[in-house]
C-alpha cells in the first residue's frame, strides 16, 4: 500500500522527468539551428545563456535512472 508521501513523490519525479525532457529538447532545438547554420557567430547572448542553464539542469533532470545494484557473480570453481 502507497503512502500519501509516496505517491507525492512519485507524482514530483514524473513532474521532474517532464521538465528534464523538456529541456533536453530545447538542447536538440538549440544545436539543430546551429547544425543548420543559423548562427555562423555564434548564438546570441539569449540563446546561450538558456543553452547553459538548459544544459547544465538536463544533466541532472535528464540522468538516468539509477540502476540497481548487481549481486557480485560467485567466482568460478576452479576445474580439476
Amino acid at each position: 500500500m502507497t503512502t500519501t508521501l509516496e505517491k507525492h513523490l512519485a507524482a514530483r519525479r514524473v513532474h521532474q522527468d517532464a521538465v528534464g525532457q523538456k529541456l533536453c529538447e530545447i538542447l536538440d532545438i538549440i544545436e539543430q539551428a546551429q547544425a543548420d547554420g543559423l548562427y555562423p557567430d555564434g548564438l546570441t547572448a539569449e540563446l546561450a545563456q538558456v543553452r547553459l542553464i538548459a544544459e547544465v539542469n538536463a544533466k541532472v533532470l535528464c540522468a538516468a535512472e539509477p540502476e540497481a545494484e548487481e549481486e557480485p557473480e560467485a567466482p568460478a570453481e576452479p576445474e580439476a
